[in-house]
């Protein structure tokens, strides 16, 4: 079974409304790591765990440290353009 079919994903907008806040507040929220990050299920799908989002979620996430909380919480981190292998992406702008 893939983690897909058992999980509960939410849109940025669908956490806006959960929390009170507008799209742009979640990701305010984000960087300053208040509220779980979203997880990229691919190139282009970004979601938020809905299981995140539940009371019990938000204050588990309340009593975990920004910077340690997607390691301990299963997450894998992003890589950065330091890590060996690893190419940086390059601009949409045309080149020349």
């Amino acid at each position: 079974m893939s983690i897909l079919s058992t999980q509960i994903y939410l849109t940025r907008s669908e956490v806006a409304a959960v929390l009170g806040i507008t799209p742009s507040g979640v990701d305010q929220a984000v960087k300053r790591g208040t509220i779980p990050p979203p997880i990229r299920l691919s190139t282009r799908l970004v979601r938020f765990l809905a299981e995140d989002y539940t009371p019990a979620g938000l204050a588990t996430w309340a009593t975990v440290p920004p910077h340690t909380a997607s390691v301990q919480r299963g997450r894998q981190n992003k890589p950065n353009a330091n890590s060996v292998g690893v190419t940086p992406a390059r601009s949409g702008g045309k080149s020349g």
